[in-house]
């Protein structure tokens, strides 16, 4: 075990002793309170100009939020170096996933949960700019239903894109690799593409892609590349739509993929409307109910085509 310092109070969080998770921005430590005996996750920042202003950055964000499906910042130093998060025990998505495949109605379940958690961060005019599974925690799974926090505000903005893309070029929406050629200011419109992109990876995979190392892809000016990704990601959503319509049996989340996963941001659904979207589609028995939106009429009319094939 070891201590962490925070502003002057000598050793208030001590360290379990595991070893930290890393990330870009510096390591996490699963650690308690030495006076409540709170479990929480330290976040400790690089030492630097940059790394100050990161966690500066996340913890004004996380002191405008409450929300129950975003994480609490609990403490941090006025030095900027570290920050106290609410511990959540059960991972990250992609730990959860590897250790039993989700449901449908697993992901279903994170996909509303996360829309709800990103349409109220957007009405704060906040893009969190680096939605991936990675930063989606699984608080509880039980029962084919889960709870999730969104954590990680590093990246996140106010208003206009930054000067150049941040976050994870793999969930990266394709408005932003085309971010040197284009005057277009992004919205919260991209992390609805990343959490659509996760949603499809959980339950189908993402297509082959050589450029990508690892949970990199590069971001360049020439969106040729780009486009071949992102129409690779749209051959993909429409070769498993045909194969449910053949089964006869679509799940509504796979129809909400294609709003979620629009390459054109005009046409994309925000948060708002694809939470609204994809629980009345929950609800209602009927897969497109009367006074579906001419996107779907589209979809659907595709489906039937398929169909008759």
């Amino acid at each position: 075990m070891s201590t962490i310092e925070l502003e002057g109070r000598k050793a208030k969080y001590i360290t379990s002793g595991d070893e930290p998770s890393s990330g870009g921005q510096g390591d996490v430590y699963k650690a308690t309170d030495r006076k409540t005996g709170e479990i929480c996750a330290i976040k400790k920042f690089v030492k630097s100009a940059k790394g100050a202003k990161t966690c500066r950055r996340e913890i004004e964000f996380l002191h405008l939020f409450s929300h129950a499906s975003i994480i609490r910042c609990l403490d941090h130093d006025t030095a900027y170096t570290f920050v106290a998060l609410e511990w959540v025990e059960g991972g990250t998505l992609n730990e959860q996933h590897g250790l039993t495949a989700f449901t449908h109605r697993e992901v279903e379940t994170m996909v509303l949960d996360v829309l709800e958690a990103l349409q109220y961060v957007h009405s704060h005019g906040v893009i969190h700019h680096d939605v991936k599974p990675a930063n989606i925690m699984v608080a509880t799974r039980a029962d084919d239903n889960l709870t999730i926090k969104l954590i990680d505000f590093g990246f996140a903005t106010r208003g206009p894109h930054p000067k150049r893309p941040a976050g994870t070029p793999r969930y990266a929406a394709p408005e932003i690799f085309a971010y040197q050629i284009s005057s277009e200011a992004w919205s919260g419109k991209i992390d609805v593409w990343a959490l659509g992109l996760i949603a499809l990876e959980l339950l189908y995979g993402l297509p082959e892609n050589p450029q990508a190392t690892g949970n990199r892809l590069p971001f360049q000016a020439d969106d040729a590349y780009a486009k071949g990704w992102h129409g690779a990601i749209q051959t993909q959503l429409k070769h498993m739509l045909k194969f449910y319509v053949l089964s006869s049996t679509i799940p509504e989340l796979l129809v909400e993929l294609f709003s979620m996963l629009e390459v054109d941001p005009k046409l994309r659904f925000s948060a708002r409307k694809a939470r609204m979207h994809l629980h009345r589609d929950i609800e209602l028995e009927n897969l497109l109910p009367m006074g579906m939106d001419h996107q779907a009429e589209s979809i659907f009319e595709d489906m039937m085509e398929w169909n008759g094939n």
